[in-house]
This record gives C-alpha cells, sequence and structure tokens, in this order.
C-alpha cells in the first residue's frame, strides 16, 4: 500500500484484491463476492465509519486513579479484544479531553510487535483516553453493527490481511489510510446483530473463567503474602506472630521468622555468566533476521501471571541461536516483563527446548539450592513488598521499565530450603486449581474461535429470531 505515514483520513477504496489476502480462509480465497453468502457484501473500514480516524494523545500516564480518565495503551488491550484489568492507569491532563473513546470507537494498535490489536470501546469501560500508538475508527451504526466488526477484527481474515498490509520498516506500523481498506464482510444488518450477539455469548463464557482465575489469584496473593511472611510451623500451620512473637524478629521486611534470612535476589542467583540477562539489544538482533520457523524469540506476550504462554510468534535461525547463546533461556528460569505491565512473572517450564530471550524481558536464574524460583516469581507477581520495591524504583513514561539494578537489589524473605518447598506445596493446590480453569478457559476460547470462522464466513448462519 502506498499511502503516506502521515495520513490520518480513512479513505474508501474498493480496489483491494481480496483474493490475494485470504488465501489460508478456504471458501473466502478467489474474486471477492463470489464466495460470499447471498444477500452479503464486501465493503471496507473506512466505509463503515462515520469520519476520520483519530490519533491517540502522547501525554505521561500517572498512577491509575478511579475519579480520572483511564488511559488506555496497547498493553492494556488483551488478545481478546477487551481491557486488561491488572496494571491500569489514568491520565489527568484537561487537554485529553477531547480524545475521549465514544461508543463504536474501534481502536487499533498502529504500530509495534502486536499491531493491528484492537478494542471496541464499551461505555461500561467508563471514561477512556487512548495513548499516541492506537488509532480509534468511529464506526457507524447505520452501517454496521460496532461489535461485529469487533469480532471480524478478531478473525483469521483480519490477521491474514494484517500480514500483508503492514510495513516493517524499523517496526511493524499501519497507518489511517492503510487501515481503511481493511475488507468486511458485511452481512445485513440484523445478521450482523445476531452474529454479535451470539459471540458475546462466548466471550461472556471466557469472561466467566477470567473471573475465577482472578478470584484464584487473590486467593493465591493472600497465600503469597502470609506464608511469605510467616511461614509454616513444625505443626503444619502458619506461624502467628501475635501468639507467639517469640518465633519472629525485625528485618528490613518487617517481622519475619527467626531462622529466616532477607537477601537481595541478585545474591541468590545461579553460578551461571550472565545469570541475569536481557537482550538481544541494537545490531545483535535486527528485525530482518527473524524468520518464520525456528528458535522462538520470548517476549511479553509469552509471560503471563504465573503463567509461562507457549504461543511462539517470532524466531530466530539456529546458528544465529548459538551466537547469542548468553540470552538463551533455561527451564526453571524466571521471567520478569519490564515494560508494559511491569513486574508480571513466570517460571520458564521444563520443556521450554531451545528459546531466545528479548530485551523486553528480564531472565534470571535462581539457584535451586538456595532459593527455589517459583517462589521469587510469585512474589515479583504478587508481594506487596516486591510491588512497593519495583513501584519506587520504576522509570516513568507511558510504558514504566525496571532497571536491572532494581531487579537485583529485590529484597525477598529466605527460608531454610525444606520450609521453601513446604510453602511451595502449600501453593500448589491453589495453583492447580488456576491451571485447570486456565485449560479450561483455553479450550472454551478454542470453541468460541471456531464459531466465529463459522459464522463470520457464512458457513453457519445465524439468522435473526
Amino acid at each position: 500500500m502506498s499511502a503516506d505515514d502521515g495520513a490520518d483520513a480513512l479513505e474508501f477504496d474498493s480496489g483491494y484484491a481480496l483474493g490475494e489476502l485470504l488465501d489460508d480462509l478456504g471458501p473466502w480465497s478467489g474474486k471477492p463476492g463470489a464466495a460470499l453468502p447471498e444477500g452479503w457484501r464486501w465493503s471496507s473500514l473506512g466505509a463503515l465509519a462515520t469520519g476520520k480516524a483519530r490519533y491517540g494523545v502522547n501525554l505521561p500516564a500517572r498512577p491509575y486513579d478511579a475519579g480520572l480518565p483511564r488511559f488506555v495503551r496497547i498493553t492494556d488491550i488483551g488478545d481478546d479484544g477487551r481491557l486488561r484489568d491488572d496494571a491500569p492507569v489514568s491520565l489527568s491532563d484537561p487537554g485529553a479531553a477531547d480524545y475521549r473513546l465514544k461508543p463504536g470507537d474501534l481502536a487499533v494498535a498502529r504500530s509495534g510487535a502486536t499491531v493491528g490489536k484492537s478494542y471496541l470501546y464499551r461505555p461500561e469501560d467508563g471514561v477512556c483516553v487512548p495513548a499516541g500508538y492506537l488509532l480509534c475508527v468511529p464506526l457507524a451504526p447505520s452501517r454496521c453493527e460496532p461489535a461485529f466488526v469487533a469480532q471480524w477484527a478478531q478473525s483469521r481474515g483480519y490477521r491474514a490481511w494484517l500480514r500483508s498490509a503492514v510495513r516493517t520498516a524499523a517496526q511493524p506500523n499501519v497507518n489511517a489510510s492503510e487501515l481503511a481498506t481493511l475488507p468486511v464482510p458485511v452481512p445485513p444488518l440484523e445478521e450482523q446483530r445476531e452474529v454479535a450477539r451470539v459471540l458475546a455469548l462466548g466471550d461472556a463464557l471466557l469472561a466467566h473463567s477470567g473471573r475465577i482465575i482472578d478470584k484464584l489469584g487473590l486467593v493465591l496473593a493472600a497465600l503469597v503474602r502470609d506464608l511469605l511472611s510467616r511461614g509454616i510451623g513444625e505443626d503444619g500451620r502458619i506461624r502467628d506472630p501475635a501468639r507467639h512473637p517469640e518465633l519472629f524478629r525485625e528485618t528490613p521486611l518487617g517481622l519475619l521468622p527467626r531462622a529466616w534470612s532477607v537477601s537481595e535476589a541478585g545474591e541468590l542467583l545461579a553460578a551461571l555468566k550472565p545469570a541475569m540477562r536481557s537482550g538481544p539489544f541494537g545490531s545483535e538482533l535486527r528485525k530482518s533476521d527473524l524468520v518464520a520457523e525456528g528458535v522462538p524469540l520470548l517476549g511479553i506476550d509469552n509471560v503471563d501471571t504465573d503463567a509461562f504462554v507457549p504461543r511462539y510468534r517470532r524466531f530466530v535461525p539456529p546458528h544465529l541461536f548459538q551466537a547469542l547463546g548468553r540470552y538463551a533461556v533455561r527451564p526453571g528460569d524466571v521471567m520478569v516483563t519490564v515494560m508494559g505491565t511491569v513486574g508480571r512473572s513466570c517460571v520458564v517450564p521444563d520443556d521450554i527446548g531451545d528459546a531466545l530471550s528479548s530485551k523486553h524481558v528480564w531472565t534470571l536464574s535462581f539457584d535451586p539450592e538456595r532459593y527455589l524460583p517459583l517462589l521469587a516469581s510469585l512474589q515479583f507477581n504478587y508481594a506487596p513488598w516486591v510491588h512497593a520495591h519495583l513501584t519506587r524504583e520504576a522509570q516513568g513514561g507511558t510504558i514504566a521499565s525496571i532497571r536491572s539494578s532494581t531487579l537485583r537489589s529485590t529484597l525477598l524473605p529466605v527460608p531454610p530450603l525444606a520450609e521453601q518447598r513446604a510453602i511451595a506445596e502449600v501453593l500448589a493446590r491453589t495453583r492447580g486449581r488456576m491451571a485447570a480453569e486456565r485449560r479450561l478457559r483455553s479450550v472454551r476460547r478454542r470453541l468460541r474461535d471456531a464459531l466465529r470462522e463459522d459464522l463470520m464466513t457464512g458457513r453457519v448462519r445465524a439468522r435473526p429470531g
């Protein structure tokens, strides 16, 4: 596409070649129109909008305040097109009022590794202002059902179009004029609404799973706080400093059991060089070095809260992995995000195989004979003493980051190794329930996605009434 980067108008372009863009969709390969059900037509995102796309605002974020507009960044948008609620931020600048999202606005990431990620604004999300790397398309309810278009922006057809349309200069990006040419299948308006309604039921089921996982996360957070500040006594119960103050002593982390010590995370790392790493940087790894298949390059999207996400989108050739071996990720390593949702952490699984870290993640190799990696990772996710340290040291801007010195100096309580294992065993029960619910949510997501493809192609019709 030849539109220049600065274009900000949504223009209708009827000359797109759908047959080339959607080859992987079976029934939709070939000429536009011929493969669509009777009564459907092809349009473009620009033709379904009320006017120009709006760019978000480039202003600094501030800590979340329910009385202020929520500042929506790319990292705040989940893969399901909904806002994440794990690390919201706000915006206080009065000049941002004109940028507020309105019903029917579709916000689309215009740059970065997750270019094309989208979010349909919902009034129940409160007052929201988009960040600068988002394009906001005002959909016209008289021409389309915005929720239908939002579902299309989660489909295989949309992703196929992105692969063709996105430019990859310094980083993947798409501008407003290019986004305007996105082809959209348009059933009759009533059928669009019915498709959106049916798919919303699947979304609601996934949201229900998410709420269960969130509640289990609260339970896990409470257990981490109690078990890693009070520990487990010889009677198998959590120690009580009120009843047995003689069992505790004052430390830099507050009252802890007398047999425990406190160490910086950097003092608990394995005897590897380097035991803590982030990168590659700059010329060590260029965008042009990435390949379609090879050794996974891990990033923020592979790190969920206490869960490694084995969904690989970036790869390097094996010979480059060997050359960049200092950044290799090993089983049992702790990965911590240092951009976006700062401090989100997980433990690398035993079956990881060859994999490389990226500059958006710190990878730490703990000495398992001194400190269990799981306990370190859980504290990065849930421990208030770690959160306080990271927040105090965080570097500002719309996307925060963490220095290596901040991670190394993070204070951790150190129980005897046998007690660490006992604590991990107790935590395993709640973590197991969370893992089971995550697996159920994954199955539900696959079913929902399959239904979306059927409804969006017309293979299955959602007829009103």
